[in-house]
């Protein structure tokens, strides 16, 4: 499996391999290698063959009393489509190697808020794209209400430490923990190269001083190697976010999120998502998008790239500034307060609806026909009995819905955020074969509908 996009643009160490979706077997590396397969049918019981190696047709010598480090292999049978596979792998991962506070947290994957804090007048001077400023930053924490909205996280990106030594952060920028948490936000800092296997200590320093709840960077290899120091070393709530689409299934086992690339195209966005997916728990996914591109037209349109993000753990921010990346000089909410009633509600009914379908539920990709010009996914709890279908596709145009997994006999209701006159009741069995038949009006693009079984 292939994250489209990324800084790595590298293979995940996954493969699935299924049999017209009646089953199938899937194996996994937590490290990138290499695969074969060799499937022998002159027999009537075909046999098959799968072997994984690293560096293959190499060899490791090992003197006498040493050892090598081979990281674990996954393997597994199951029984379905692609997707049941899928979810069989992921609920395994999820649950044995996912780090375990953020597994336990019923509020993960936080909604973050983020990325560069200033409108780029210093930044300007200073030729930066990437820059963050004290005065921007109280006032994004102080007055703009981003709890209030939904917001659970505050994110500082790169070259803070730049522009505090530039004068920008006259009350220093360890200010930028404590501020958050006083204003009902967690804190999630970019680090950058402060961070090395050789001074790993510097990390507890910083998680101390800075007050931190998390911190993010884009992948080096010093970053892997402090990982399993760091989670014994440093505060029990230690956790990381990875910046890049092509993680490996090591880096997943120390990192609570990984990244999607940052994109200005949101269709290219959900397709890194509904790749990433199949091999990657969603709720260690978090998708961004720079609120300067999401708000630059009407409410639909904002939900569109907004409810794009609600599929995964989601962050919305500012990716650069400066007149080619934000020429409206777009940072808050504020700056566009048409989309705030849009994000208002569209975060409610992520915490209350979606966020506990992501983290428990089952994941389903293909639900409707890709010549409709449609895209979407479906998360079904069968514990819960209760699903929810995020939907995307153009404004005036219909498309029918499959749902996948329900209980056939049950009676579900349905309920349309966006277009409840068409809110039914349906059966599992007619939402599975006959379909959910939508049409969107003039100017909807996005809908999330909600599958509840009827009590």
């Amino acid at each position: 499996i292939a994250a489209t996009g990324g800084k790595l643009k590298q293979w995940i160490p996954w493969v699935l391999l299924d049999d017209r979706g009646t089953g199938g077997v899937y194996l996994g590396m937590e490290e990138k290698m290499h695969f074969s397969f060799q499937i022998q049918t002159r027999s009537k019981t075909p046999r098959f063959i799968m072997r994984a190696a690293y560096r293959p047709g190499n060899n490791i010598a090992i003197a006498s009393r040493q050892s090598v480090m081979m990281r674990p292999t996954y393997l597994g049978v199951y029984e379905g489509d692609v997707d049941d596979g899928s979810n069989r792998f992921k609920r395994w991962f999820w649950n044995n190697k996912t780090p375990a506070n953020h597994r336990n947290d019923p509020l993960a994957p936080w909604l973050q808020y983020g990325g560069m804090w200033s409108y780029g007048k210093s930044a300007a001077a200073q030729k930066e794209v990437w820059w963050n400023d004290e005065a921007t930053y109280r006032k994004g924490i102080e007055t703009e209400g981003l709890a209030d909205i939904g917001i659970e996280c505050a994110e500082v990106d790169a070259y803070w430490d730049k522009a505090e030594i530039a004068g920008e952060w006259p009350s220093g920028t360890k200010i930028m923990g404590p501020l958050a948490h006083a204003n009902g936000l967690k804190f999630n800092l970019y680090l950058m190269n402060h961070i090395t296997w050789e001074s790993r200590e510097r990390l507890v320093t910083f998680w101390k001083e800075y007050q931190l709840d998390m911190w993010r960077n884009d992948f080096q290899v010093a970053d892997l190697n402090v990982q399993a120091w760091a989670q014994d070393n440093c505060p029990k709530h230690y956790r990381f976010q990875f910046c890049a689409a092509s993680p490996d299934f090591h880096t997943m086992t120390y990192a609570s999120l990984t990244d999607l690339w940052e994109e200005y195209n949101v269709a290219n966005l959900r397709k890194q998502f509904y790749t990433l997916s199949y091999s990657i728990p969603p709720a260690q996914i978090c998708a961004m998008i720079p609120i300067q591109v999401a708000s630059d037209g009407d409410e639909d349109r904002f939900n569109l790239w907004h409810r794009s993000t609600l599929m995964s753990g989601a962050w919305i921010g500012v990716g650069a500034i400066g007149p080619k990346y934000n020429p409206r000089n777009v940072v808050f909410p504020s700056d566009v307060p048409h989309v705030i009633p849009c994000m208002k509600a569209n975060l409610a009914i992520y915490k209350s609806k979606i966020r506990p379908l992501i983290r428990e539920g089952n994941l389903y990709h293909n639900i409707v026909e890709v010549a409709s010009g449609f895209d979407g996914v479906q998360y079904y709890s069968p514990t819960a009995d209760r699903g929810v279908v995020m939907l995307f596709g153009p404004a005036g145009k219909s498309a029918t819905v499959r749902c996948k997994r329900l209980q056939s006999h049950q009676k579900y209701r349905v309920q349309f955020t966006d277009l409840p006159a068409q809110n039914t009741t349906l059966t599992g069995a007619q939402l599975m074969t006959a379909g959910l038949p939508v049409t969107f009006n003039g100017t909807t693009q996005s809908e999330i509908i909600l599958i509840d079984k009827l009590r």
